[in-house]
C-alpha cells in the first residue's frame, strides 16, 4: 500500500511530533509499505532516509520553525536596530498583537499552502 504522511514535523527536527511521525514511517515501510511523508524544513527538496521518501516543504510564513525561536521574539515583532528606543518601546506591543493574530491558528499555518500543493505533485506522480 502507498502511504502519504503529512506532518509539519519530521526528524532530524528534536521534538515528539518528529520522533513520533519518524517511528510511525519506519514501521510502516518495514512493514512493507511505500511511505511518503511531506514536512516543513527551512530548505526545500526531497530525500530518502531509511526507505522513506521525505519531501520537505517550506513555511512561507515564518522561514523559522518555532524550535528556532526559542529564546527570541518573533520575526514579526522585531524591530530594525536603527530605530530610536522610544519608537522601539511604542511599536513592540502593537506588532506583538498583530503576530498572534496573523499566526492564528497556530504557528504551522504559512506552512499549510506549500504542504497541500507538494501532496498533489506526490498524488499526480502516482507515488
Amino acid at each position: 500500500m502507498k502511504i502519504l504522511v503529512i506532518t509539519y514535523c519530521f526528524p532530524p527536527d528534536l521534538n515528539p511530533r518528529a520522533f513520533r511521525w519518524g517511528a510511525v514511517a519506519e514501521t510502516l515501510r518495514r512493514q512493507g509499505h511505500a511511505v511518503d511523508v511531506v514536512c516543513a524544513s527551512g530548505n526545500a527538496g526531497a530525500e530518502t532516509q531509511d526507505g522513506v521518501g521525505v519531501h520537505r516543504v517550506p513555511d512561507w510564513l515564518s522561514a523559522v520553525k518555532p524550535q528556532e525561536l526559542q529564546g527570541t521574539q518573533a520575526t514579526a515583532t522585531q524591530i530594525p536596530r536603527g530605530a530610536p528606543a522610544a519608537l522601539k518601546q511604542r511599536l513592540r506591543e502593537p506588532l506583538r498583537q498583530l503576530w498572534r493574530l496573523l499566526r492564528w491558528p497556530d504557528y504551522a499555518m504559512g506552512w499549510v499552502i506549500p504542504a497541500v500543493r507538494a501532496a498533489r505533485r506526490l498524488l499526480r506522480t502516482g507515488r
